[in-house]
This record gives structure tokens, sequence and C-alpha cells, in this order.
């Protein structure tokens, strides 16, 4: 992973229902830009798209098309509010847990994910 030039930025969201949350960092150029209300949006809508979609590293973040406009990849709208803001962004990791059926896990150990990212499965115990 390349190292951050400039601030490092950390998201966490829940998803409404509790059973899915992420945790997002960001390198920006300027700390500045961490502080508008409308990055803060733009981080918390990169988050509400890895708790919907369940890229399993950052290469497949990016080229995922991105949920709240299809006409775009995550990488398009990245560069997009870049571009708006005249900022560098880049997402550094993420981590994704959920809470699912645990019917549904196999027995073997997940494969690792490639590159930056991190998908924690959490068993509920009763």
């Amino acid at each position: 992973m390349k190292p951050c030039i400039g601030e490092r930025f950390f998201l966490t969201y829940t998803h409404h229902n509790n059973t899915i949350a992420v945790m997002l960092e960001l390198c920006v150029r300027s700390g500045a830009t961490t502080r508008m209300p409308e990055f803060k949006a733009f981080a918390n809508n990169l988050c509400h798209h890895i708790a919907g979609h369940e890229p399993e590293d950052i290469d497949v973040l990016m080229e995922q098309p991105y949920a709240l406009d299809q006409d775009l990849t995550v990488t398009d709208y990245i560069k997009q509010h870049a571009s708006l803001w005249q900022e560098r962004i880049r997402i550094m990791r993420f981590v994704r847990w959920s809470h699912e059926d645990p019917q549904q896990w196999s027995e073997e150990e997940p494969t690792p994910p490639k590159g930056s990212a991190v998908v924690k499965r959490l068993k509920v115990l009763k």
C-alpha cells in the first residue's frame, strides 16, 4: 500500500438495521476538505456502498458500479468529487463487518481478502 501523503480521515457507518458496519480510511491532501459537511456525506455514501455491495478489496470496489448512480463506477464517483474540491482522494483501506445467519457460513476459514480490505463475519452467541 502506498503511504498517505496528506491527512487521513476515518468514518464509521452502521447500516439502518444494525447488522452491517463499515469503517473507511481515506487519504486527502488537505485536512480542510475533511471538515466540509459535503465531504462527510461523500465518505458516508462510500461506506453505504461498501455495506451494500460487499467488495472483496479496494480494486474490486473501485470498478463496481456506484450504488447511487449506476452510470458511474466508484472510481468515477471519487474522481468527480476530487475534481470538484480540487483535492486528491484515495481509499486507503476499509473493514466491513456483517451479522449474517450462522447457518449460511461454511466451516472453512474464509479466503483472506486481497489488498487493504477486510470482511468480518460476526457469530451471534445466544
